[in-house]
């Protein structure tokens, strides 16, 4: 697999390193995650811990960040590390690995090696500013810490030893970070037109069901209408009036002709 040619992460957000300051939910208040049925290398998850803010137990380095591999066997390799309390979730593409570095299995990594790779189960600790992960909590397989004289962070994997470099931004003119972060801006396009199509279809539905009672209004009104239509008109009461008046006289008369 070629590291330099995936994705790195396109949010700017997942660049910037938050205050721990205590605020928002503790880290062992946020359910843990997985490597999705659907990873792929090329599509980052969301940030796990996004709002946490639980200082770091004592003992850990603070790894957090965007890290990009310069030197060593996986050079180009791209990873994202959030943290919080003792709580550590590494992120590679979609390849999700979250821990608590208590040194148990139950509550380390039981995920996959790599994305459709083998199960594995993985305990983690902090040892003196050094992150330890024991396969099957055995030996110590892969270390992560930094280099207080420039700040790298190493990064060995077996006898493997690699220098990261942290990131600061979205390296867009990256061609695959460039096409996924047009990904998701189009698929964001597409949910605001749907969200926006559904709105519209609910606003439909309530003024169907209020439509009656304007019909049965405006039918009301309408009647109404057709009955003052109906009634006589002045002139046409005026001749009715004027028509008994005759009669009257007449009838008159002929008394007077009688008597």
């Amino acid at each position: 697999m070629d590291h330099a040619a995936l994705a790195r992460p396109h949010d700017p957000t997942d660049y910037v390193i938050p205050t721990l300051d205590g605020s928002g939910p503790k880290a062992a208040h946020v359910p843990k995650e997985v490597t999705g049925p659907d990873a792929s290398w090329n599509v980052w998850p969301s940030r796990i811990l996004d709002g946490c803010r639980e200082p770091l137990v004592d003992g850990a380095a603070d790894l957090r960040g965007v890290w990009e591999c310069y030197e060593g066997p996986m050079k180009g390799h791209v990873e994202r590390i959030e943290q919080a309390g003792n709580r550590i979730a590494i992120t590679t593409g979609g390849l999700v690995h979250d821990m608590f570095c208590d040194g148990t299995l139950e509550n380390g990594v039981n995920d996959t090696a790599g994305i459709g790779g083998r199960r594995i189960r993985v305990a983690a600790r902090w040892r003196n500013g050094v992150h330890k992960l024991r396969p099957w909590n055995t030996v110590v397989a892969v270390t992560r810490r930094l280099d207080p004289a420039n700040g790298d962070m190493i990064w060995r994997y077996g006898r493997r030893i690699n220098r990261l470099r942290r990131l600061t931004a979205p390296p867009f003119d990256h061609p695959a970070t460039r096409a996924a972060a047009e990904a998701a801006a189009a698929a964001g396009r597409g949910a605001r037109r749907a969200a926006a199509g559904a709105a519209g279809r609910r606003a439909q539905e309530r003024h169907r069901v209020r439509r009656p009672r304007h019909r049965r209004r405006r039918d009301g009104l309408r009647r109404g209408a057709r009955r003052r239509d109906a009634r006589p008109q002045d002139g046409v009461r005026g001749a009715r009036r004027l028509l008994v008046g005759d009669v009257v006289a007449l009838v008159e008369a002929a008394v007077g002709r009688v008597e």
